[in-house]
């Protein structure tokens, strides 16, 4: 049976929109994934898209008046609609796939493909869903560790965001190999025993999620092969494939031990770091940091020979240890910098090719460890 349904644009627009940031633009070798997929049933119209690791499906309201399904490129649908004025949009499904569009005294028709030919997508209908009343500070979690996730595709157990959870407290840990960030907080939940590797792309769409989470409430489930991570916001459920990799011992990468501790104000090493920024090596962002125990003190340098040469400093709150000259990449020590809200920080080390580590003082649980540079 042909379909044929009426929605409002704006609902619509929004739909296509959060599936076409799913839907492959360039799918050569599966071009069914650059595909929105539409269904209507006597209940509901959802709007569902996939690129294999990651699925949507968001169940929105409309008027249907006959029950079927339609596969047309995201990318083509969403430019169409989003011209389209903020009235109701009739959709009807044509011979060979064509699907007409009817805005008022707007019509068009836009080809389609053979539904039979999307994947079908992960089932969350027998799944247990756990609803966390608390999606603004699970973002904030995610805010605090995703930037240090690994972008070299060949370390695949770098590629995602770990997740832990006792039930009562969540842990977040990513690394790159040259850095490491681990945040924790007081949040219910399901328990993930061992943890889950959320892949980056699934962590961007998340994180995307969480935004749109108006209530503050969300269903968070794990499939019973862990296979996939299930997030429910209102109409839309989104999975996401986890990484079947072993993510590093990343407790054994944390420094328990240091001779040397420097407590600085965050903003003002934040705004020293970006000025040096401008005069560094374009390639490698290095910068060299002169602790002073008799001035308490924390010299900045920077030079690029093509560029020139930048010196700064900034008062210590406080310096315990020997003096030592480190080299970091201002941009690890920035990101770091910026994740943190407290004033002061606090940062510890031990020699000259030891991490450094960043944390806040008197903040909420949080560790940067960032691996030194030669200079």
């Amino acid at each position: 049976m042909p379909l044929d349904v009426k929605i409002d644009q704006p609902k619509l627009h929004a739909a296509l929109k959060a599936a076409n940031g799913i839907a492959e633009r360039v799918a050569k070798h599966q071009p069914i994934l650059s595909c929105v997929h539409l269904r209507a049933d006597k209940t509901s119209f959802c709007v569902s898209a996939t690129d294999l690791m990651l699925s949507s499906v968001e169940a929105i309201s409309a008027e249907i008046s006959k029950a079927g399904v339609l596969c047309v490129t995201a990318r083509h649908l969403l430019n169409v609609v989003a011209t389209l004025p903020s009235k109701e949009i009739r959709l009807q499904e044509l011979e060979n796939h064509w699907v007409q569009l009817t805005c008022g005294r707007i019509s068009m028709k836009l080809a389609g493909v053979a539904p039979t030919d999307f994947p079908n997508l992960p089932q969350v209908e027998k799944l247990k869903m756990a609803t966390v009343a608390a999606a603004p500070p699970l973002a904030d979690l995610i805010d605090k560790t995703a930037f240090s996730i690994s972008g070299d595709e060949a370390r695949v157990n770098l590629n995602g965001l770990l997740l832990e959870s006792t039930g009562k407290r969540v842990t977040a840990v990513s690394t790159d190999g040259h850095r490491l960030t681990k945040a924790a907080l007081d949040l219910v939940l399901p328990k993930l025993e061992n943890g889950i590797i959320i892949p980056r792309r699934g962590v961007t769409e998340l994180r995307s999620l969480l935004a749109r989470a108006k209530t503050g409430e969300i269903e968070l489930g794990v499939s019973e092969n862990r296979q996939h991570l299930f997030v429910r916001s209102g109409g839309l459920t989104l999975a996401l494939k986890l990484a079947q990799v072993v993510f590093p011992p990343y407790m054994q990468v944390i420094p328990n031990a240091h001779r040397r501790e420097a407590k600085v104000d965050r903003v003002e090493l934040t705004l020293i770091l970006t000025r040096s920024l401008t005069l560094a090596p374009e390639t490698t962002a290095s910068v060299r940091m002169s602790f002073s125990a008799k001035g308490k003190l924390l010299a900045v340098h920077a030079d690029n020979p093509d560029l020139g040469v930048i010196d700064d400093e900034v008062e210590l709150d406080g310096f315990t240890g020997e003096d030592i000259i480190v080299g970091y990449n201002a941009h690890y020590l920035i990101d770091a910098l910026r994740a943190i809200t407290t004033k002061l920080v606090v940062m510890r080390l031990q020699g000259e090719l030891d991490p450094l580590t960043i944390a806040p003082v008197d903040g909420p649980e949080f560790i940067s460890v960032v691996m030194p540079m030669r200079i």
